[in-house]
């Protein structure tokens, strides 16, 4: 199988905890493999329909920008899944636009779009299934099934 090593190399992702101050998730000296996949909960949208990130929250992505260009033989999947549909608009694709949102500030960054594939889920593959009438439960399930995955489909080594 296809692998690469990042030696000593830090990945680091900054995200919003409850108090929204900035922690640092950080992966040394992990082994990536195509399909290997990093999951975030963390990457907010300024809008329902997830056309553009929110304010601050591109900073998120630019430890992704800096392994993009650092192994600039990776590819990956930017896969969005959602919790609950857009009731705002009829024809909205949250998770589409979502994807592309990221993407498009991968490429405005630097990062060759040709290495980049984004896939809108939707609903359709949710960690958590809810059917109940419990609004607590329910919100835990969206929130859950709310998620962005980086997947790396491509790698020389």
């Amino acid at each position: 199988m296809t692998k690469i090593l990042f030696f000593i190399f830090h990945f680091a992702f900054l995200f919003s905890n409850k108090q929204n101050s900035p922690a640092e998730f950080t992966f040394k000296d992990q082994e990536f493999n195509v399909g290997s996949t990093l999951t975030r909960r963390n990457i907010l949208f300024s809008n329902d329909c997830k056309t553009e990130l929110k304010g601050t929250q591109s900073k998120t992505l630019d430890s992704l920008v800096k392994l993009l260009k650092t192994h600039p033989q990776l590819k990956i999947e930017i896969g969005a899944h959602d919790g609950k549909p857009c009731l705002k608009c009829d024809n909205c694709q949250p998770t589409v636009n979502a994807a592309n949102a990221i993407k498009k500030h991968l490429v405005k960054n630097g990062i060759d779009e040709k290495r980049l594939t984004t896939i809108g889920y939707g609903l359709t593959t949710p960690l958590k299934q809810y059917s109940g009438t419990d609004q607590k439960e329910k919100t835990k399930a969206e929130k859950l099934n709310n998620r962005i995955v980086f997947k790396i489909t491509y790698n020389t080594y």
